[in-house]
């Protein structure tokens, strides 16, 4: 690890104090012990410094931090608005897809011209899951019950409670007419509803 005085700049050049600060906040996320404030902290300093990628870059940890810990969407959303149009003008599409995703997950609208993933748009024919009923959540709901996660997983990934999961998975099943999670993903497969169009990276 970084002695402190690497880690406080002292001594260095401001970007390599800022790629360290950086690095440490990665070692801390690996360790489940990154907080939202620490990475805003380290968006601000990025932004100070008029380097733009890496400051969006810590404000999708930032808004990914807050909604793990509990924290309002509300809190968030102009948090990934603005780092979505950084990506976007960058063009830094890894970085855009997964704000889009994590905006899609959280159910969080990007309010910087970019309709938000997962939004409904007019193409006059009807996706694989409205012709089965299936709400945009509910799609959610059911690629990641098909890959394996369990209830606890895919509230931990949509920003929702267990409790919420099993009633979407409740109403997965009678849509689907299936008996079990296994038969719905099999009904799922042949249907085409795990086709993901939209390159959402689920979880990161």
């Amino acid at each position: 690890m970084a002695d402190a005085r690497w880690q406080s700049g002292a001594g260095t050049p401001p970007e390599a104090a800022l790629q360290a600060a950086t690095a440490g906040a990665e070692e801390q996320r690996a360790r489940g012990v990154a907080t939202p404030a620490a990475w805003a902290e380290l968006a601000a300093r990025w932004e100070d410094f008029g380097v733009p990628f890496p400051a969006a870059y810590a404000r999708w940890r930032q808004a990914e931090a807050t909604l793990a810990a509990g924290g309002a969407r509300g809190d968030v959303a102009g948090v990934l608005s603005a780092a979505h149009a950084v990506a976007v003008r960058l063009s830094a599409r890894p970085l855009r897809i997964e704000l889009e995703a994590l905006a899609r997950r959280a159910r969080i609208p990007l309010d910087d011209g970019e309709a938000a993933p997962g939004d409904a748009e007019a193409t006059g024919e009807p996706s694989a899951a409205e012709r089965v009923g299936l709400t945009a959540r509910e799609l959610d709901v059911l690629r990641l019950a098909a890959a394996g996660s369990t209830n606890r997983e895919i509230a931990g990934t949509l920003f929702i409670s267990q409790k919420t999961v099993s009633v979407h998975v409740s109403r997965i099943l009678a849509k689907l007419d299936a008996r079990s999670r296994v038969e719905a993903a099999g009904m799922a497969q042949r249907l085409g509803l795990l086709d993901d169009d939209d390159e959402d990276v689920v979880a990161s």
